[in-house]
């Protein structure tokens, strides 16, 4: 499961977490000893309701928020541009917190 947390600041939200990916179980564990209020939204948030129900002091965002809408990000968007808090899109660069799954095959074929 992917994950980062965030907390409400004017404007939007800011991350507080570094990205991470793991097993839900250890999400959850690490949820339940931090305490605090949870809102879970995204894709996995849906696939791991269940697990993500045994979390005090949370709530799910609802199948709305699954996946972003062109709108809401827009709506972050602008508020990054008006801090002037942007990269060009040329200095973008994709995220990848895992190997893909040929990268992932062919190791495991390597090895046997």
């Amino acid at each position: 499961m992917f994950h980062a947390r965030y907390r409400p600041v004017p404007g939007g939200v800011q991350r507080v977490t570094d990205y991470e990916v793991g097993a839900p179980a250890e999400l959850v564990a690490d949820l339940v000893a931090a305490g605090d209020e949870v809102l879970y939204a995204g894709d996995g948030a849906l696939r791991y309701r269940e697990e993500l129900a045994e979390v005090d002091r949370s709530e799910q965002a609802g199948p709305s928020y699954a996946f972003p809408s062109a709108a809401a990000l827009v709506e972050l968007a602008t508020a990054r541009v008006e801090r002037e808090d942007f990269v060009s899109p040329e200095a973008v660069q994709p995220l990848y917190l895992r190997r893909s799954d040929a990268e992932i095959e062919w190791k495991r074929r390597e090895a046997s």
